[in-house]
């Protein structure tokens, strides 16, 4: 099968706290996401469409970036799955991906009171409306572009999802199990949670980073070599 490789220079693009600037790796790769699919099987069991590809991504000798890179990866399937499903619509989704620059009337142009959509046989509802049944009245469409923050740029968006519940899920979703990820292979949460939690880098998250860094130096040199020679004793590779 085709592999493409693709180089995104993190540090050069994303210095200085210019997060949006991830839009640049998102514009060169996403075509290829889109194409791949998703696995989705509905309630009788039946495959509706299957996933025919993956996207890797090697930061070298760090975790933290990788991760940081998946979960927009992570964000822009997420946002098709939705799609797929007509729990957006797809003026909705265009100014999520960054294609649409306007967001005017579209709260009123998909949604409609107690909407019910059909996903994969099985019956969905709009699970961050109001009693209502329309958007809740915090829910927005944002653009980080839009802002007039002086890191922004104008690829600046991040693929925040439409509606602030669904956002602030997906965000601890994936925190928490960076972290757990991080715990097993470095010994210490994983740095720039203060991004993938908040979306913005933050002097706490900062500081929080140089502690972590210093935790797993001291874990890295002073105990790593002994764990790595109880793994080797316990699989039989111990000489």
């Amino acid at each position: 099968p085709a592999v493409r490789h693709v180089w995104f220079d993190f540090h050069a693009n994303c210095k200085a706290m210019k997060w949006g600037n991830l839009a640049k790796l998102v514009e060169k790769v996403g075509r290829g996401l889109d194409r791949q699919g998703f696995l989705l099987v509905n309630d009788a069991g039946r495959v509706m469409s299957v996933q025919t590809g993956i996207h890797r991504s090697n930061c070298m000798d760090c975790l933290d970036r990788t991760n940081v890179v998946q979960s927009v990866f992570a964000r822009r399937m997420l946002l098709r799955q939705l799609r797929s499903f007509r729990i957006i619509s797809a003026e909705e989704l265009d100014v999520c991906l960054g294609k649409t620059k306007t967001k005017s009337s579209l709260r009123n142009s998909f949604w409609s009171k107690k909407r019910l959509v059909s996903a994969g046989g099985a019956e969905v509802v709009n699970w961050d409306a109001s009693a209502d049944g329309e958007p809740s009245s915090t829910s927005s469409l944002v653009r980080s572009g839009s802002s007039s923050s002086s890191s922004s740029s104008s690829t600046s968006y991040v693929l925040k999802m439409p509606y602030e519940k669904l956002e602030k899920a997906f965000r601890i979703l994936w925190s928490e199990n960076a972290d757990e990820m991080s715990l097993l292979y470095a010994g210490t949460p994983a740095l720039k949670g203060d991004f993938t939690r908040t979306g913005k880098r933050t002097t706490t998250g900062l500081f929080m980073d140089g502690l972590h860094s210093a935790v797993r130096y001291y874990i890295n040199n002073f105990l790593d070599a002994d764990r790595q020679e109880a793994i080797d004793i316990i699989l039989g590779k111990s000489a």
